[in-house]
């Protein structure tokens, strides 16, 4: 959402550029339950999955950090070297950042301002509500939840 403010009419413009981030379809989504889930169980029966091995119990704790990290979007918290010089996606932090964008744009100094879609049609509060929704489901879906109706 794109906001564009006159300054010779007061009148306020916003455009929706982009549908909030939705989801990755094509793989199965790695969420953050399922991340802490793995570390559970990695840690409850640590001789099952490393075999008492110490350096693999630490590579699988460290790789499962690492996933948790990038889901959560808190790359600055990298374990590794490697991690800090890759550029990463980040589903958490852009689909709230995404809805935190969404509503600044519909509020403006302007008591009068009517919030439209490019093509001019008024957005109503319902529009608001349902991409709100939308976004909130995508990002419990991202954690690992289903919000309840």
């Amino acid at each position: 959402m794109l906001k564009d403010d006159n300054s010779l009419t007061g009148s306020t413009m916003c455009e929706v550029v982009g549908e909030l981030t939705e989801p990755q379809k094509d793989e199965p989504q790695e969420t953050v339950k399922s991340i802490i889930e793995e570390i559970q169980q990695l840690t409850f029966a640590p001789h099952e999955t490393s075999g008492n091995d110490v350096q693999v119990f630490s590579d699988l704790l460290t790789d499962s950090i690492e996933r948790l990290i990038k889901a959560l979007g808190l790359n600055d918290m990298s374990l590794s070297a490697e991690s800090k010089n890759k550029p990463q996606e980040l589903p958490l932090k852009a689909q709230v950042q995404d809805l935190y964008l969404l509503n600044d744009s519909m509020i403006t100094a302007d008591p009068n301002h009517v919030p439209k879609y490019t093509d001019g049609t008024i957005i109503t509060l319902s529009d608001l509500v349902d991409m709100n929704v939308q976004a909130l489901d995508n990002i419990a879906e991202l954690i690992g939840f289903e919000l309840e109706e």
